[in-house]
């Protein structure tokens, strides 16, 4: 019954979400998809989840009703946000990042990937010299992977260094879409994010770095293909370059779950429909508990709701790592606690960090936001002329399409949205453009 509901709210969703966006790829059908299939995926009981509470469903249905609050709300007064009755035509030769045919922004790709290239292989560096060889290093990979949860890095590892892939990783996104190609330099920061998972054998961070690159790609080509002229053609090169950054990153999760197959193992009363998929790299019991198992464990918390915790400590969690640094405060766990389910977990959605920093206030108010905010700058990239909001609008869709696992804030790889930001800011800046415009002119 649960996974037919699913469907059904799902696909209302998505067909409200295409009236309303007038594009099939959007945040109200990405936050469907992510929610309706991890409810289904639970419905369908492959495995022996707990029966989840009403109260965790009563906040689920909250949650999912306050999102669509604020998508809506934002179309029915869209006349007051933007003054302007006619969509915005992008012309590429207003940005500093697309002139020369996009050659200053082949660049900005190029050095901020060998950034995080350099970084991620002097992790591997660092890792090797520790443990004697790479085989050694995936051999130990449940060690390597518990000292990255308890706070414990590699002696010898450049600390951030690494989030320079996720800036690049987000203006490779926007080249790809203006170049309507493949080209070496876009594969560049998908490499250092798959070296650099693979060194800490964690898979949230190429999730997060897809979710980035393709959500940069659609937003850039919708807003370019309202240009006059210009048409949104999708061609073999496109389709080969979505195959190829799929393979590449799916190929290094692939990795990581193997060197940490113990997984599998783990997973209590598998059904014989489970068991027949032990080893499977596509779809394992694995696999299938990471897609299905969050909501259990939300419902698991809200029964205990007995951790301690720093005021608002999901919701500030760089702050107080850095704070933490300094012993100025309690350094916060990197590592939520788990709960059963019955197979321990401890990944509740991001339903768990709201209600644990805010209470109701925060399961009604968050997702309020998330679908305020990600329609107002879904609506300004095409009524206002500015690359900032497409930063702004793909953080806020990361964070929607990861909402299943955690809220980003406590992640720090936020900071390479800012980063991004910060970049946009600067080739803006009025002082700045004169200059360029003097330098283009000769």
């Amino acid at each position: 019954m649960i996974s037919y509901i699913s469907i059904i709210v799902a696909t209302l969703s998505i067909m409200l979400s295409k009236h309303l966006f007038k594009k099939w790829f959007n945040p109200l059908s990405l936050y469907a998809v992510v929610w309706g299939g991890m409810t289904y995926l639970y419905g369908l009981r492959l495995l022996p989840y707990y029966e989840i509470s009403s109260h965790a469903w009563i906040l689920i249905v909250l949650s999912y009703l306050s999102f669509l609050m604020g998508t809506v709300i934002v179309f029915n007064a869209r006349n007051a946000f933007f003054t302007s009755e006619k969509e915005a035509i992008w012309n590429e030769n207003e940005f500093f990042l697309f002139h020369n045919d996009g050659k200053n922004l082949k660049i900005l790709v190029l050095v901020l990937g060998l950034l995080g290239l350099f970084a991620a292989l002097q992790h591997w560096y660092v890792l090797v010299k520790e443990y004697g060889s790479v085989t050694q290093v995936f051999i130990r990979a449940q060690r390597v992977y518990h000292m990255k949860n308890v706070g414990t890095e590699s002696l010898g590892e450049i600390p951030y260094l690494w989030i320079f892939s996720y800036i690049s990783v987000f203006f490779a996104g926007i080249y790809l879409a203006f170049k309507n190609k493949l080209e070496i330099v876009v594969l560049l920061p998908i490499i250092g994010i798959s070296l650099k998972s693979m060194a800490t054998f964690t898979r949230s961070g190429i999730l997060f770095g897809l979710l980035e690159i393709v959500i940069a790609f659609v937003l850039t080509k919708y807003v370019l293909s309202n240009k006059n002229g210009r048409k949104n053609k999708k061609n073999k090169k496109i389709i080969f370059a979505a195959v190829l950054l799929a393979v590449l990153m799916v190929g290094s999760a692939t990795v990581v779950k193997m060197a940490r197959q113990t997984m599998d193992k783990s997973i209590t009363g598998k059904s014989s429909s489970m068991n027949q998929l032990d080893g499977n790299v596509i779809l394992s019991p694995a696999i299938y508990f990471y897609l299905s198992s969050q909501i259990v464990t939300f419902s698991s918390y809200l029964k205990t709701e007995n951790e301690f915790h720093l005021p608002f400590e999901y919701t500030l969690f760089p702050l107080y790592r850095v704070l933490g640094k300094f012993d100025l405060v309690k350094k916060p766990n990197t590592h939520s606690i788990g709960y059963n389910t019955p197979t321990w977990s401890n990944t509740a959605t991001y339903l768990r960090n709201l209600y644990s920093d805010f209470g109701y206030t925060g399961i009604i108010l968050g997702p309020f936001l998330f679908g305020l905010f990600s329609s107002y700058f879904w609506v300004a990239i095409f009524y206002r002329k500015k690359l900032i909001h497409i930063v702004y609008l793909t953080f806020i869709m990361i964070s929607i399409g990861m909402s299943f696992f955690a809220l980003q804030s406590q992640v720090t790889l936020w900071i390479s949205i800012v980063g991004a930001a910060v970049i946009i800011k600067f080739f803006e800046n009025k002082y700045f453009l004169p200059i360029i415009s003097k330098v283009n002119v000769k």
